[in-house]
């Protein structure tokens, strides 16, 4: 990879990173803004080692604005639908589930779906990515008893319905 294709890639781990940890904090100071720019470089360094490290060679699904939009949509959602467990007094049960994704395009749009499923479907409060089995094009979830999220429908392939 040139050099330009190395700080591209870096510059675009720190910022996902960036993003991921300032959606996560309670409270927006420039405390946080700081303390998450200098400790994404670390991540953004060992993101792009760890891709070099497997050969993997992503491309982002063409979808993926769209998956962010429901993802945002999704943290609303799944927060409030955890919050309502809670509220019940109940101890939720999760319950694990496989998520088909599109099996068709070349290896690196694949993998760049599967890379870019994992990551916001496990952003959200009511699933986490357990499971990967890139030879059948599915993920596995752990998800909390809600129900299928906007996200969930989006990522699944669209000749993979239930």
């Amino acid at each position: 990879m040139r050099r330009g294709g190395v700080v591209a890639e870096a510059a675009a781990w720190w910022l996902i990173c960036v993003v991921l940890w300032q959606a996560t904090v309670t409270v927006a100071a420039w405390q946080e803004v700081i303390a998450a720019a200098v400790l994404a470089l670390p991540c953004a360094v060992a993101a792009c080692a760890a891709r070099r490290a497997i050969g993997g060679s992503w491309r982002p699904p063409a979808q993926l604005p769209r998956w962010v939009a429901c993802t945002a949509l999704g943290v609303v959602r799944d927060g409030a639908g955890a919050l309502a467990l809670v509220a019940r007094g109940r101890r939720p049960v999760g319950r694990f589930i496989e998520l088909p994704l599109a099996a068709s395009g070349s290896t690196a749009q694949r993998d760049g779906r599967e890379a870019a499923a994992t990551i916001l479907l496990s952003a959200t409060p009511g699933s986490l990515v357990v499971l990967s089995d890139p030879g059948h094009s599915r993920i596995g979830l752990h998800t909390l008893p809600l129900p299928e999220s906007a996200l969930q429908r989006a990522v699944r392939g669209p000749d993979r319905r239930r």
